[in-house]
């Protein structure tokens, strides 16, 4: 399933960051397409989803963010 977004400049930075292997460039590249994707408005979002955390007030470090993936990595939590 395909989104019909067409955009020349995208797809040939896209295969230049595909063929790169220098960190710095690639993130450079990254950001080029991540702009490119908002300034061409490619995803139109309808809704956010609310989200409710509980904790106890002795956590700490808890990452509450609008990434739901994020809550999953408590490396850096602990209880106090």
């Amino acid at each position: 399933m395909g989104t019909k977004y067409h955009s020349a400049l995208y797809d040939s930075l896209y295969e230049e960051l595909r063929s790169e292997f220098d960190p710095g460039r690639r993130r450079e590249l990254s950001l080029k397409l991540q702009r490119i994707l908002v300034e061409d408005a490619v995803g139109l979002f309808l809704f956010q989803e609310e989200n409710y955390y509980i904790a106890r007030f002795n956590i700490r470090n808890l990452d509450i963010c609008f990434n739901p993936f994020r809550i999953r990595f408590f490396k850096y939590v602990w209880i106090e």
